[in-house]
């Protein structure tokens, strides 16, 4: 994956950051979301309650995780 970006450092910064912020996400997800929303209007709350009714709360920390981890590995391996 490359960001066409000629600074590996920012490159780096940047692909750490979004890491970290998809392992927040995930993780509010575990913590604060407790119920699904029945008559959610939106097309992000719907997704949301995709998630949660196939993968439930756990399942769903543990993609957005995953997903968070690989940003963050593909960001150390640009370093190199």
């Amino acid at each position: 994956m490359h960001l066409a970006m000629k600074n590996k450092k920012i490159e780096v910064l940047i692909l750490v950051i979004i890491g970290l912020l998809i392992i927040g996400s995930g993780l509010f997800v575990y913590f604060e979301v407790k119920t699904i929303f029945p008559n959610g209007g939106s097309n992000r709350v719907q997704e949301l309650n995709w998630l949660l009714k196939n993968f439930g709360r756990t399942g769903t920390c543990i993609l957005f995780t995953t997903i968070g981890g690989i940003f963050i590995y593909i960001g150390f391996r640009i370093k190199k």
